[in-house]
């Protein structure tokens, strides 16, 4: 190599990362939904940039390093990729809300995050900002809705982007957040860095040496952490995100492990994601609890239309440790049986 010639500047951010992918590989699958939508390289990354300039178009003059916005699509719809990799571009960050989370749970979470904005269909938008009590964080800035199908529209206009945007961001400004689930509270937000996100994905690709004839599974929501290693760990070797197929056997029984002490009240978000469950089709099944104490005081043993269940011990009888009451429904063997040395698991 020639000394006398520029050395390309290492990346920092995975923008930088995908960049050089869809410049080296314009023509290579990057997102691959079956039945929806195959998006090369160079045309997730058109699609990206039109959000990125809508997005941009909702910033006002606030500095994009400090706004987040709320993302709530389905992994089956392409625009929630585009979504991601947009937000990010518009040098903002994104928070993305689970469509099965119940809206009081993602109004919840829009109002923490104090987004300024969501990216949701028109029916999963109003549902949310109906539970909205309009207490806004970032009071001057009331959240928008960017609707898919403005997307869409958006994109087949092949408007030249108006907004210029910014450079690729500092390692030490906020790439998205992620809430925990809210089962033993309120849902709490864990701000991520564009350091970290660099960190773990460089490392990947060093640890698993991928390709771009790679695929990496999309087997998490995108409102889970481990969704953003399966979506970079592709793209950062130039491979395939192949999205999941529609579902046709959704769970039809749901068994949740006990949570804790206290209520569970109409309101609360275990008691909403039961309802939201229940509403479509399924049973839900639920520890009664080991406390050797009223059911009536373990959650979510004490939800409403929930199946509780007891521990028996090998005698059939009531397990020593196993919580009692009338919210029990059934009884089955627990797994604090002894036999001699030996403990055995549920029969």
């Amino acid at each position: 190599m020639n000394s006398a010639e520029p050395r390309a500047r290492t990346a920092s951010t995975v923008l930088e990362i995908f960049d050089r992918v869809a410049e080296r590989a314009p023509d290579s699958i990057a997102l691959d939904i079956p039945d929806i939508a195959a998006w090369t390289y160079a045309e997730l990354d058109h699609c990206a940039t039109r959000v990125a300039d809508l997005v941009r178009k909702h910033l006002e003059n606030r500095p994009a390093h400090d706004v987040v916005v709320a993302i709530a699509l389905s992994r089956r719809d392409p625009w929630l990729f585009a979504s991601l990799l947009g937000v990010m571009r518009a040098g903002a960050a994104y928070v993305a809300i689970d469509p099965v989370f119940p809206a009081k749970q993602a109004a919840t979470i829009l109002e923490d995050a104090g987004a300024i904005a969501l990216i949701a269909d028109d029916t999963r938008a109003a549902e949310i900002f109906a539970h909205s009590d309009g207490s806004s964080r970032i009071p001057h800035i009331a959240p928008a809705v960017l609707t898919t199908q403005s997307l869409d529209a958006h994109t087949r206009a092949n408007i030249t982007v108006s907004n210029a945007l910014p450079p690729p961001p500092a390692a030490e400004a906020l790439a998205y957040v992620i809430y925990t689930s809210g089962t033993t509270g309120k849902p709490k937000g864990v701000e991520i860095e564009h350091r970290s996100l660099f960190n773990l994905v460089d490392g990947d690709r060093r640890e698993f040496a991928l390709g771009p004839d790679d695929r990496v599974a999309q087997g998490s929501s995108a409102s889970y952490d481990s969704s953003v290693e399966e979506m970079w760990l592709a793209w950062a070797a130039g491979g395939t995100v192949p999205g999941v197929p529609a579902n046709a056997t959704p769970a039809r029984i749901i068994n949740l492990s006990l949570v804790g002490g206290g209520s569970c009240a109409s309101g609360s978000y275990m008691q909403s994601a039961i309802n939201d469950a229940r509403s479509r089709g399924a049973i839900v099944v639920v520890a009664a609890g080991n406390e050797n104490q009223n059911a009536n005081n373990s959650n979510p043993a004490n939800c409403a239309g929930v199946v509780a269940v007891a521990a028996t011990d090998r005698d059939g009888l009531r397990a020593y440790y196993s919580n009692y009451g009338s919210l029990v429904d059934i009884a089955a063997p627990g797994g604090d049986l002894y036999v001699d040395s030996l403990i055995l698991s549920t029969l």
